[in-house]
């Protein structure tokens, strides 16, 4: 069985993503989230970086209700395990574990606790703006 140390939240968001390929070239990509937490997100996307890459996350979050602003979710980490896509496996993807996060507007700025609720959904939990 398997034990996290901090929860997850289902969320399916736009993501998009960087990370130092080859002759020290940046790569990026995009896909979607299947779930986010403090330690890190699990991104569905068709080309992965490799494992062990050091990696930069923008996920575009839920609009709080009665906000005009755009939130998004970025953070700073290492893939630590890739699911390649196959007709067996159209959701494959990537699981990166954050060393740093935070929240912020489109202008940069941080946000304050309290904008995001939480539903349970099964094991895991959905997240929905407040």
């Amino acid at each position: 069985m398997e034990h996290r140390k901090q929860n997850r939240y289902l969320l399916d968001a736009q993501a998009h993503f960087t990370w130092r390929g080859e002759a020290d070239h940046q790569d990026e990509g995009a896909g979607h989230t299947s779930d986010v937490g403090v330690g890190g997100v699990f991104v569905r996307t068709q080309g992965s970086p490799p494992l062990a890459a050091f990696i930069h996350v923008e996920v575009l979050l839920p609009k709080p209700r009665d906000s005009a602003r755009q939130l998004f979710l970025r953070g700073d980490g290492r893939v630590i395990r890739v699911e390649p896509s196959a007709p067996s496996n159209p959701r494959g993807g990537f699981a990166a574990a954050f060393s740093t996060f935070m929240v912020q507007d489109e202008e940069g700025a941080l946000m304050e606790d309290g904008f995001l609720t939480l539903e349970k959904h099964g094991n895991k939990e959905k997240v929905n703006a407040a």
